[in-house]
């Protein structure tokens, strides 16, 4: 084990220390006990995130213990619970799975705005407890999925949870989300839902295209395509995706249609949409074509499409 010098600064040994994962993570452990301060904690944690040691396991439960007695002043929105959990997780017991679960039940609201900040710890408190409890883990997930008090920004932990959801194989739930009250859900988690509902019966399909299809947010229109794109199934809303193309004058979606079935090589959809777009007129969907199909040029049908819509771009 890495002996710890106390005259020379945790930051220096730790740096010393890079490459060598066994002594790193033996120094860490040991290092936890030295009353470090908050920054120097952190990078321990750190460390010991990325290179777990089993003897850290007993400090690590006590700093949890500790921050989470007083958490809104000593750990203000959960950073370095976040950083003992990382660290924990990895050598982490079943007998832990409450610690993980205390967090998942977290929550502070911090001033000046008494906004509630707590929602990265809770996420990380539900990724770590499905670790050990997957049926558990499930239900406090479902929970953040569809609680008041996601950040309406960035849609998280909301966003992570319906991710966590589709792991665990729990896509009622994410099916659920999307059929509450538009009023009641953000973009970024319907967006995320349809993304990861590529295993949903075909037969709920044409459902969500039509609850979706006229959506005025082109984020929640990207997941509808990666849906019926991407389904295990195969191709899915052709005569919609079809019609979007024609008409749509939402550019940027259209932009990210064309991107996506050429991505996924959609040779099922490219046959029916070159005749369409060979003969497109509207000069800001023409150079979102020609930009797409620029890789595409040596194919001697896409070739012929790109050159008609040069010409139309020229004129």
């Amino acid at each position: 084990m890495s002996k710890i010098n106390k005259k020379i600064p945790i930051f220096q040994q730790l740096k010393e220390l890079h490459g060598e994962p066994g002594e790193l993570a033996a120094f860490a452990a040991a290092a936890l006990n030295e009353n470090p301060n908050q920054q120097e904690l952190i990078a321990l944690l750190q460390a010991l995130a990325e290179n777990p040691h089993p003897q850290a396991r007993p400090r690590l439960i006590d700093l949890f213990d500790e921050y989470a007695s007083n958490g809104e002043v000593m750990d203000p929105g959960g950073k370095i619970r976040i950083w003992i959990i990382r660290a924990l997780q990895p050598i982490s017991k079943p007998v832990d799975a409450p610690l993980f679960e205390k967090a998942a039940l977290t929550y502070e609201y911090l001033p000046p705005q008494f906004r509630e900040e707590a929602g990265p710890l809770r996420m990380a408190g539900v990724v770590a407890l499905a670790g050990l409890d997957e049926e558990l883990a499930a239900f406090h997930t479902s929970r953040l999925l569809v609680e008041k008090s996601t950040d309406p920004m960035s849609g998280e932990p909301a966003v992570t949870a319906a991710r966590l959801l589709a792991s665990l194989d729990r896509s009622v739930s994410l099916y659920q989300y999307l059929y509450q009250d538009p009023n009641e859900t953000l973009p970024e988690i319907v967006s995320e839902c349809l993304h990861l509902l590529t295993t949903i019966p075909t037969s709920l399909v044409p459902g969500l295209i039509d609850r979706f299809s006229t959506s005025d947010n082109d984020l929640i229109l990207a997941g509808l395509f990666d849906l019926l794109i991407k389904h295990d199934e195969g191709l899915q809303g052709e005569e919609f995706l079809i019609s979007f193309l024609e008409e749509s004058k939402r550019y940027d979606a259209y932009r990210y249609l064309v991107a996506l079935i050429i991505a996924e090589r959609r040779q099922d959809l490219l046959p029916a949409l070159l005749p369409i777009l060979r003969f497109e007129r509207d000069k800001e969907k023409v150079f979102i074509l020609l930009d797409a199909f620029e890789p595409l040029k040596h194919d001697p049908e896409i070739s012929k499409v790109v050159e008609n819509l040069r010409q139309v771009y020229r004129k």
